[in-house]
Protein backbone atom coordinates (compact mmCIF):
# COMPACT_ATOMS: atom_id res chain seq x y z
CA UNK A 1 0.00 0.00 0.00
CA UNK A 2 1.48 3.53 -1.32
CA UNK A 3 0.44 6.96 -0.04
CA UNK A 4 0.56 5.71 3.63
CA UNK A 5 1.32 9.21 5.75
CA UNK A 6 0.64 7.47 9.11
CA UNK A 7 -0.02 4.39 11.45
CA UNK A 8 -2.51 5.89 14.01
CA UNK A 9 -2.64 2.55 15.38
CA UNK A 10 -3.02 -1.27 14.81
CA UNK A 11 -3.68 -4.98 16.23
CA UNK A 12 -4.49 -8.25 14.94
CA UNK A 13 -8.46 -7.18 14.37
CA UNK A 14 -7.90 -3.41 13.23
CA UNK A 15 -5.46 -1.62 11.16
CA UNK A 16 -5.93 2.82 11.08
CA UNK A 17 -3.60 4.79 8.34
CA UNK A 18 -3.55 8.17 7.58
CA UNK A 19 -3.84 8.23 3.83
CA UNK A 20 -4.29 11.86 2.03
CA UNK A 21 -5.45 13.06 5.23
CA UNK A 22 -7.74 10.84 5.21
CA UNK A 23 -8.47 7.69 7.97
CA UNK A 24 -8.57 3.89 6.63
CA UNK A 25 -9.17 1.39 8.45
CA UNK A 26 -8.52 -2.18 7.99
CA UNK A 27 -10.48 -4.93 9.80
CA UNK A 28 -9.36 -8.51 9.11
CA UNK A 29 -8.49 -11.60 11.85
CA UNK A 30 -5.09 -11.52 12.39
CA UNK A 31 -4.04 -8.55 10.45
CA UNK A 32 -0.29 -7.79 10.79
CA UNK A 33 2.01 -5.56 9.10
CA UNK A 34 5.33 -6.65 7.45
CA UNK A 35 7.23 -4.10 6.17
CA UNK A 36 6.90 0.07 6.78
CA UNK A 37 9.35 1.95 4.66
CA UNK A 38 9.45 5.46 6.28
CA UNK A 39 11.25 7.43 3.54
CA UNK A 40 8.54 6.05 0.35
CA UNK A 41 5.19 5.99 2.82
CA UNK A 42 4.81 2.31 1.43
CA UNK A 43 3.18 0.13 4.40
CA UNK A 44 2.94 -4.12 3.56
CA UNK A 45 0.16 -5.66 5.31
Amino acid sequence: MNGVDDVESFDENNIILVVDEELLIIKGFDLKINKINTETGERYL
